[in-house]
């Protein structure tokens, strides 16, 4: 969820706008093989983006400081 984080904080998409895609790479491991992966970040308001890739679609929230709170579906910072 970290890395979420970092196209939503650069292109400061919690103020709002269009949908931006983005192209990421993943490497595997153990193999070290470089993977491409489009990646969707929709703006919904209140700190919320819909985040999407292939035909995973999750909604995302952030605090404040641009860092993930809740994940649908995957996960809830607690501390």
């Amino acid at each position: 969820p970290f890395f979420n984080s970092l196209p939503v904080a650069r292109d400061e998409l919690l103020g709002g706008g269009d949908a931006r895609t983005y192209s990421m790479r993943f490497v595997r491991v153990p193999s070290l093989e470089v993977v491409p992966s489009e990646q969707q970040y929709q703006p919904l308001g209140k700190r919320r983006v819909r985040y999407s890739s292939d035909s995973f679609t999750a909604v995302i929230e952030f605090d404040a400081d641009g860092f993930v709170t809740m994940y649908e579906g995957f996960l809830e910072r607690i501390a």
